[in-house]
C-alpha cells in the first residue's frame, strides 16, 4: 500500500464512523463530524496524513468520538 491519503483514511473511518471524517487544515489534521461543534479539540496535530498510517488514523478518530474530542 502507498502512502495514506484522505480520501483512503475517510473510507476507513467512515466504515466504521458513517459520520465522520478527516479534513486537511493549514500545519494539522482535523475530524469533522455531527457533534464536533461542541468538542473540547478537533485537531489532530501532525501536519500531513501520510504521517500515520490509515489504521492510526482510525485509532485517533474512534478515541475522538468515544471522548468527546481529540484532547489525549
Amino acid at each position: 500500500m502507498g502512502q495514506p491519503n484522505i480520501r483512503t483514511v475517510n473510507k476507513l473511518i467512515q466504515s466504521k464512523h458513517p459520520s465522520y471524517a478527516i479534513a486537511q487544515g493549514d500545519g494539522y489534521v482535523y475530524v469533522t463530524g455531527p457533534d464536533t461543534e461542541v468538542w473540547t479539540a478537533t485537531a489532530i496535530w501532525t501536519p500531513r496524513v501520510s504521517d500515520y498510517t490509515p489504521e492510526r488514523w482510525l485509532a485517533e478518530v474512534q478515541h475522538a468520538v468515544q471522548n468527546g474530542g481529540t484532547d489525549r
